[in-house]
């Protein structure tokens, strides 16, 4: 009796072992992207939107422009400009925006010059645009690419 206790006993061990292991594993899930660093999943997150306006702000455009909707204003290093995203490339994305941004509407951006240069000239106003970047929960965007179409 005490042979199969042991037996028993060693399996059960193993079992709870190996359980753990690969459930660890499994919390990742698939879409987490670019990893965890800093204890955040982080993952791209690309749109599709709109420059407004630069050198303003959101509440300067909903008064001139009641109409429009899904508007943020986009900071980065004292300079603002507003953006109206029209949809994001996986729809989970716009929940985590929604959750991340919540109703400040308002996002720090990181990005290198020849980005941000390219995200606020003049030409590119109001012409549908994709940006690509990583959302993270301080409500800061580092933007990676954007790219203007027509």
């Amino acid at each position: 009796m005490t042979g199969w206790c042991n037996i028993f006993r060693k399996i059960l061990t193993s079992f709870f072992i190996l359980g753990s292991l690969t459930t660890s594993a499994w919390g990742q899930g698939p879409g987490s992207g670019l990893g965890s660093f800093g204890g955040e999943l982080q993952r791209l997150t690309e749109f599709t939107g709109q420059v407004v306006c630069v050198r303003c702000t959101l509440e300067e455009v909903r008064k001139a422009r009641p109409h429009l909707f899904n508007l943020y204003q986009l900071n980065h290093e004292g300079e603002q400009m507003v953006m109206k995203i029209d949809s994001f490339a996986d729809p989970s994305d716009r929940h985590y925006w929604q959750t991340v941004v919540g109703l400040a509407d308002m996002v720090s951006v990181r990005a290198a010059d020849h980005v941000f240069e390219e995200l606020t000239a003049e030409e590119n106003l109001f012409k549908e645009m994709t940006v690509t970047g990583i959302l993270h929960s301080t409500r800061t965007l580092d933007v990676g690419s954007v790219r203007v179409k027509g």
